[in-house]
């Protein structure tokens, strides 16, 4: 498997040879092709080709550069991938900040491809890596203006909070809700979109929007979802990327949706709830949902009744007016985004997106730690059985010489210590 081959060349294992090239070397020939003020601003990701392109998508969705290659990281050789971080408008600060969090990065210069790609987009895990508690995917995206609340977000992307222009709908049989019924609200924005859905734990005269169809419903949980364009000058395209942000019934940005309100069907890091943003990629396959039945269109049916008055002008073209349209324009831009970015479809990205967190996620047995601490499996099964015989070592490091699994987790944490015992 490329990905394997790529991750042994990536270290120098002790027996190589001083003529072997590894990808250190090669990050360190190509970083001599620039002046030392750029050092600072460039970095090397390891990652084969699949996890390159999945990349391609991650960075550009973590950036507010419109312009497409500048996203793009560049191949130096192959499973070698270079990045510069004023081209993708992050501050050195904040992409230090992110590399303190690296678990593989205390011998050698290199990034992990397929860690930075679950790093940002997995905020839960990723804010309680630092110490502020701020996720990678927001700190890199938003600088010093990082979102606390839902008007936050509004303002820094400049959002229409005139409710008259609004339209929507409430969403009967809804496949996220638990309660399946959710608040769904379209926004103009000039070049891209905006979708809101608002979700309930109860449907109460409080609560449910049926009940309160002016919006004022108390409701415990919303996503938000930016279309932001991009184009690209190579192949003179327009697309979109999404930006998304989960917030309680405060308006409070959070990393992770209650279950009990919302579920993950689709099992973002094998977990039910719902994170930003890993979790919204891979349920909004086409970019933004299919919309189910008009809970107050069918409501009328039934029951032959007139819901609203022709005096209700506003709120019979806010729930009335059909959101096809919408729906279908904001797809057509996302897939459009994403072949202009990957060359994929959007079932294409979300299906590699799914492989390598998944692949990252897996648990090691001892052939695939060997293969990422670049050393042989014989090796280092006797180095870790060496070392175990005088000194305490996590319980499922030593079960990798027996024959075991691991968790990615406890390699991570433990990766440097490894190290130190191959060195010995």
């Amino acid at each position: 498997m490329l990905t394997r081959a790529i991750l042994l060349l990536a270290f120098i294992p002790p027996t190589a040879g001083p003529e072997e090239l590894t990808l250190s070397q090669a990050a360190l020939n190509d970083r001599q092709l620039f002046s030392k003020a750029d050092y600072p601003f460039i970095s090397y990701l390891v990652a084969d080709l699949t996890t390159a392109q999945v990349l391609s998508w991650v960075l550009s969705s973590t950036s507010v550069q419109p312009e497409v290659e500048l996203c793009q990281p560049q191949m130096v050789v192959e499973g070698l991938w270079r990045i510069d971080t004023r081209s993708l408008l992050w501050r050195h600060k904040d992409w230090q900040e992110v590399l303190a969090s690296h678990p593989y990065g205390g011998y050698s210069m290199l990034v992990r491809g397929d860690w930075l790609v679950t790093d940002l987009l997995d905020a839960q895990l990723s804010a309680s890596q630092h110490e502020d508690g701020i996720a990678s995917y927001y700190r890199l995206l938003y600088g010093e203006r990082v979102p606390k609340t839902e008007q936050d977000f509004f303002k820094f992307w400049e959002i229409d909070t005139n409710a008259k222009r609004f339209q929507g709908q409430i969403e009967g049989l809804s496949q996220v809700n638990r309660r399946g019924r959710r608040w769904i609200e379209n926004r103009d924005r000039a070049r891209g979109y905006f979708w809101i859905t608002r979700d309930s734990l109860t449907l109460d005269t409080e609560s449910d929007p049926l009940e309160r169809p002016d919006g004022s419903f108390r409701h415990d949980g919303s996503e938000i979802i930016v279309g932001f364009e991009k184009f690209s000058s190579a192949n003179q395209a327009r697309g979109t990327v999404q930006y998304y942000l989960l917030s309680n019934g405060r308006g409070e940005v959070v990393n992770e949706a209650p279950v009990q309100l919302v579920e993950d069907s689709t099992r973002f890091r094998n977990v039910p709830s719902i994170r930003t943003w890993g979790s919204c990629l891979q349920c909004h396959v086409e970019g933004i949902r299919p919309i189910g039945t008009n809970a107050l269109v069918d409501l009328q049916r039934k029951y032959e009744t007139v819901v609203f008055s022709a005096n209700d002008s506003a709120l019979r073209r806010f729930h009335f007016g059909s959101l096809a349209k919408a729906v279908a324009r904001s797809q057509e831009d996302y897939a459009s985004g994403v072949m202009m970015h990957t060359g994929w479809t959007a079932e294409q990205l979300r299906d590699a997106v799914v492989a390598v967190v998944r692949g990252y996620d897996d648990h090691l047995d001892i052939d695939r730690a060997a293969v990422e601490l670049g050393v042989e499996t014989e090796y280092l099964r006797a180095k870790i059985r060496e070392y175990g015989q005088a000194n305490p070592i996590a319980a499922g490091i030593s079960m990798l010489a027996a024959g075991g699994k691991c968790s990615r987790d406890l390699f991570a944490q433990q990766y440097n210590n490894l190290n130190s015992i191959l060195k010995r």
